[in-house]
């Protein structure tokens, strides 16, 4: 996972943060250097918060800069030795397992949403939701009409 500097540590949702087996702060140059340092200090107070310290694997959370090529190499160390790590102890198949299906899932939403953003479906939406604020639609209603609506479309 890799983390501009100037992003918002609090824009980054818990999850990815939960995710992140390495974290490489990039744009460690220049100007920009002490800030990529102070987002690299915060984002690893908030893994230890997130993770505590018994936790198997402490994500390293490093900072580079691709722009001068300096400490890729360590980010890509720290891949391989947590790589290393998981097939030693036999988790790598399984965690490959568990990424192929969230992968899978996470296309599935996207696309869904997708459609849900198409013109007449997202009329459908609108008008549900008003309906529902104005009483004449249950929540269930609602997303009932919404998917309805979708099916239509396709």
């Amino acid at each position: 996972t890799l983390a501009r500097t100037g992003d918002s540590l609090q824009g980054m949702k818990r999850g990815i943060l939960e995710l992140a087996d390495v974290i490489g702060v990039n744009k460690a140059d220049g100007e920009d250097a002490d800030v990529a340092r102070r987002a690299a200090r915060e984002l690893s107070a908030a893994l230890r918060l997130l993770r505590g310290p018994d936790d198997a694997w402490q994500v390293p959370v490093l900072t580079c800069s691709a722009l001068h090529n300096d400490g890729i190499d360590r980010v890509y160390r720290q891949l391989i030795r947590h790589r290393e790590q998981l097939i030693a102890r036999g988790e790598f198949q399984a965690k490959r397992d568990r990424q192929l299906v969230q992968w899978t899932r996470d296309l599935v939403r996207n696309r869904l949403l997708d459609r849900l953003a198409e013109p007449a479906v997202r009329r459908a939406g609108e008008a549900a939701e008003r309906a529902v604020l104005a009483g004449e639609l249950t929540p269930d209603q609602a997303a009932a009409r919404i998917l309805a609506a979708l099916d239509e479309v396709h």
